[in-house]
């Protein structure tokens, strides 16, 4: 084949790779453009009713996100359990309700991740996640025209993809819901705890885990509930610092509602 020939077919295939690109980015700017924000659980929850004078609820948060997002969503979760009619206390005694959430992770994310966050269900501890990158490269025959009409056809490609970014921020909380037995119920609590530590560079992490277990008596009057909350925000070129307020604000009604 002459040289020419090659060249012209690399060029109309890279054009052609280009515009599908650039219509993928098109299609995005199109359906991407209002912020969505939408809360799941890994496990549903059903309280028992309770009269109004024994909404009481001792909620503690945990953040081992290492995000600094613990007071934020201690006010948030607090504000709208008050205006759902609790009493919110600090002191566990007085509580006939408990909600002790841990905080996991707050990141950008494929959907894919964040649906393998939400299968993998309430840990309660330190969870990690890996999100590796692809590299790609451009090859071909002979001649410095030809790898420069690849590059420009993937350039063109590139460049419309980066424009536009279908972009997901993910905020993962792990939730244990308790609440004080009724006369006559037999309660028979048993917990595993795993307590991971990870120390990661590159692709090579350490990791040691501890185990312990408990077997609860009979004046431990809790029944207890585990779940977790994966909220996801989804928008064009969406930045985490739009996008953080809209999923705390989410996870923290999703967690008032449960407690309902």
């Amino acid at each position: 084949m002459k040289l020419p020939s090659l060249l012209a077919k690399i060029v109309i295939t890279g054009s052609i790779t280009a515009s599908l690109v650039g219509c993928s980015a098109i299609n995005t700017s199109l359906n991407k453009q209002d912020l969505v924000v939408d809360s799941r659980l890994s496990h549903s929850i059903v309280l028992e009713p309770v009269s109004p004078s024994n909404r009481i609820v001792y909620a503690r948060i945990r953040d081992v996100s290492g995000n600094g997002m613990r007071s934020d969503m201690q006010k948030m979760i607090t504000q709208h359990l008050t205006d759902e009619g609790f009493v919110v206390t600090d002191d566990p005694n007085k509580a006939n309700l408990m909600l002790n959430a841990t905080i996991i992770s707050a990141a950008k994310t494929s959907i894919e991740q964040a649906n393998a966050l939400l299968s993998s269900g309430y840990k309660g501890g330190i969870e990690g996640a890996a999100i590796g990158a692809g590299v790609s490269s451009v090859s071909g025959g002979s001649g410095s025209d030809i790898r420069q009409a690849g590059l420009f056809a993937g350039a063109a490609g590139f460049f419309a993809d980066a424009i536009v970014e279908d972009a997901y921020f993910t905020f993962v909380m792990d939730v244990q819901m308790r609440e004080r037995a009724l006369a006559g119920d037999s309660v028979s609590n048993s917990t595993q705890n795993k307590s991971i530590k990870g120390i990661s560079t590159g692709n090579a992490a350490n990791l040691s885990v501890t185990k312990s277990s408990v077997e609860r008596g009979d004046d431990y009057n809790w029944i207890i509930y585990e779940t977790r909350i994966v909220t996801t925000a989804n928008q064009m070129n969406l930045k985490m610092e739009e996008a953080l307020p809209a999923v705390q604000e989410r996870t923290a009604l999703s967690l008032s509602e449960l407690m309902l």
